[in-house]
């Protein structure tokens, strides 16, 4: 399945790519969700690199989001592919990519997620809503 979120900030395309560069920016905006902890280790963000990132609510088990990172043109998109796994069972597998394209003196972001939903453990309307909320977490994050 084939999910594509657009966002526009205010803020240009280097300084909405710059939030995805640092653990610290992430682990700052990228929660899916109201009382999620995130966790981001390791982060290597280079070409060939990866990151995992752990997000937990309190007396739960942690969602495993596993990327590796094949493209990275800054300022203009990140390609990679990407994991996610509940409680060790393989919700999601597919490929992401993330554009920034200048808009009006900001920038219009593009998700495109394209990948498999096993077992039915997962579906594409929740990536897309998940996508949605952290990028007004990351809209809050760009105006602070």
């Amino acid at each position: 399945e084939t999910i594509t979120v657009e966002r526009q900030f205010t803020s240009p395309p280097d300084e909405v790519f710059a939030a995805f560069t640092t653990r610290a920016a992430l682990e700052t905006w990228m929660s899916p969700g109201e009382g999620f902890v995130v966790k981001v280790e390791p982060f290597d963000f280079r070409e060939g690199g990866g990151a995992t990132t752990a997000m937990v609510m309190e007396g739960d088990d942690p969602w495993i989001n596993t990327d590796s990172y094949h493209e990275i043109i800054p300022g203009k998109r990140i390609i990679e592919t990407s994991t996610l796994r509940y409680k060790g069972a393989l919700n999601f597998a597919g490929l992401v990519t993330i554009e920034f394209n200048p808009a009006g003196g900001g920038c219009a972001l593009t998700i495109t997620e394209m990948g498999a939903f096993p077992d039915g453990k997962d579906e594409a309307a929740g990536h897309e809503e998940t996508w949605k909320a952290m990028l007004e977490n990351l809209a809050n994050y760009l105006a602070a």
